[in-house]
């Protein structure tokens, strides 16, 4: 049977109580196995090491090969970061809201970062983002992230795709609560990946984000009856522990992500076009 593998943050892990989002109703719609990194909140480099070691996991299997993998991922925003700890005492650390185990049976964690954290006292987030966080870095990392994806996925001969969940990918904030900055692909640190990465372009959903689609004049009547965007209530991991892939969470505050009318019709008005445009066995 052949398997989706799909990354990202809350737009891709669901950001509803149901926790089911586009790619729940991608593989129902082409009948493939589901296997979903995305955790809420985390940033892009989490993502691309998620994808990546759950192919290397799928294709370990026996009989797996790389025409039964198809890849999905939505990229988060560029101001997330992650930092790695070995150490199994917890309640040693900073405040961090959650890790990101996905080894499970080697030590150490992965701590996420995030600037809507900053508010609720996560002070590891408070030294990253007052010392060492700096916008153009964080586009400089998304963009080496979705380079380092995109070589693998080649170098493996896996069928992908890709979009962002919105212009804060690029470094314009709004979701993160940091300054807004647009930087241009003219940018002397940015041109040289963008150009890398031209002859990637067909790997990508024909939106501009899934945030900008959801904002598209041709959903305005769906907002007016509130059925495309939902105020969610979603988990702020507080000493939480991921364990054999579940989440035990603690406290809550609310936040707007897609419904699930949005999730389903993105589905079938963006991404299954496109998929049976580029791959003849969709």
């Amino acid at each position: 049977m052949r398997t989706l593998i799909t990354g990202g943050c809350s737009f891709t892990q669901g950001g509803g109580p149901d926790g089911v989002a586009w790619p729940t109703h991608l593989s129902k719609e082409l009948s493939l196995r589901l296997e979903n990194t995305a955790v809420a909140g985390i940033g892009n480099r989490a993502i691309a090491r998620r994808t990546i070691h759950a192919v290397e996991k799928e294709l370990s299997q026996p009989k797996v090969k790389p025409s039964d993998i198809l890849v999905g991922i939505c990229w988060s925003s560029s101001a997330r970061s992650e930092y790695f700890q070995r150490t199994n005492n917890r309640d040693q650390q900073l405040g961090h809201r959650h890790w990101t185990k996905f080894i499970f049976e080697e030590e150490g964690d992965w701590v996420s970062l995030n600037s809507n954290w900053l508010r609720q006292g996560a002070k590891d987030a408070e030294i990253y983002y007052k010392w060492f966080h700096d916008p153009l870095g964080g586009v400089i990392n998304t963009l080496e992230s979705i380079m380092w994806v995109q070589n693998y996925l080649q170098a493996k001969g896996i069928n992908y795709f890709m979009t962002t969940i919105s212009p804060a990918t690029y470094g314009y904030d709004k979701l993160d609560s940091l300054k807004d900055e647009d930087f241009t692909r003219d940018n002397g640190h940015l041109s040289w990946m963008w150009n890398s990465m031209k002859d990637q372009e067909y790997a990508w959903l024909p939106v501009e984000s899934y945030w900008d689609w959801l904002f598209d004049k041709n959903n305005v009547e769906l907002f007016k009856r509130g059925e495309f965007v939902q105020k969610t209530w979603d988990a702020l991991w507080v000493h939480g522990e991921e364990k054999d892939g579940k989440w035990r969470t603690f406290h809550k505050y609310p936040g707007w992500h897609p419904s699930q009318k949005a999730h389903s019709l993105f589905t079938r008005e963006i991404i299954l076009p496109y998929l049976k445009k580029e791959y003849t066995w969709i």
